[in-house]
């Protein structure tokens, strides 16, 4: 069964390598004739490489790396969910659930059915889930370090330091490994490129594609166009982040009686039931035994 699984797969996960390829080479040459054209910083992903490109993953060749990923994980679940080995093991522990009385035995078998499948779908998502859990991650990375640097920008530009030169020295004293770090030195090769504030702002709430950075973002951009203080908005919006953290932060404390009720009811309450009762049912046990001995005695 296992072969015929891979005699049906094999040609299409290898003609959708074949393409991921053929496709890498002409995005990499039109990236070639672009960075021939203009600076390669002021261009725009679109497609599968924006949305990798937002999860970190910003090498020329992350589209082809993901789609390969893709299809190998793809013919895996396949070879797993047409594996005899697997079918006959879960039908071994399916044939063993039957022995389980009432429902619980009906839902074991049946679980224990779609076993091979459930499998499957998670090796197949995989590299997707991965992607995904990258973009949370970094996302979650940039709203912490976030108002930080808007503080720190803001304190800069009133001591009468410009924006591009205080970002400069916020890079000098920030780790590189934050993905916030990497962004403004994006911004930063715009500004050197010759792109202009506003540009280069908005192009950055586009590849960042943070809520709280786009604000930020918006608000100076509308800063650069009136013509007002920037170091009056960063010091804004650094206190309104903090404010919304500490409002959500909140806000979830709240919420956490109510998400403890269902660990307390199925996990600490019936071993509190059992320890508390326990002792007590099993006196009681010991004390009908006795009665029904020396009844029959």
């Amino acid at each position: 069964m296992t072969w015929v699984w891979g005699v049906l797969v094999a040609p299409v996960a290898a003609w959708t390598l074949y393409g991921a390829v053929a496709w890498s080479r002409r995005a990499w040459a039109r990236e070639r004739l672009h960075d021939v054209r203009a600076n390669a910083t002021l261009r725009r992903p679109r497609g599968l490489r924006r949305w990798l490109s937002r999860a970190g993953l910003r090498s020329p060749l992350a589209p082809l790396g993901f789609t390969a990923a893709q299809a190998a994980a793809a013919l895996i679940a396949f070879a797993i969910v047409g594996s005899d080995s697997l079918l006959d093991w879960t039908g071994g522990l399916q044939a063993g659930a039957s022995v389980v009385p009432g429902p619980a035995g009906v839902l074991l078998g049946t679980i224990l059915l779609a076993a091979p499948w459930i499998l499957g779908a998670g090796v197949a998502l995989g590299p997707w889930l991965g992607v995904r859990g990258q973009r949370r991650s970094r996302v979650a990375a940039v709203e912490a370090d976030l108002p930080v640097t808007l503080e720190l920008l803001a304190t800069l530009s009133e001591a009468g330091i410009g924006f591009d030169t205080a970002v400069e020295r916020v890079l000098g004293s920030t780790d590189s490994r934050h993905p916030l770090a990497d962004e403004l030195r994006f911004l930063q090769r715009d500004l050197l490129a010759g792109a202009r504030r506003a540009d280069a702002l908005a192009r950055l709430s586009e590849r960042v594609d943070v809520g709280a950075l786009t604000g930020v973002t918006s608000a100076l951009i509308q800063a650069e166009q009136i013509g007002s203080g920037i170091s009056e908005v960063l010091r804004t919006q650094s206190e309104d982040l903090r404010q919304f953290r500490r409002e959500r932060a909140l806000a979830k404390a709240e919420a956490l009686e109510v998400k403890l009720v269902f660990p307390l009811v199925l996990c600490f309450l019936p071993a509190l039931f059992v320890a508390v009762v326990g002792p007590s049912f099993y006196q009681f046990v010991q004390l009908i035994d006795r009665i029904t001995r020396g009844g029959t005695g």
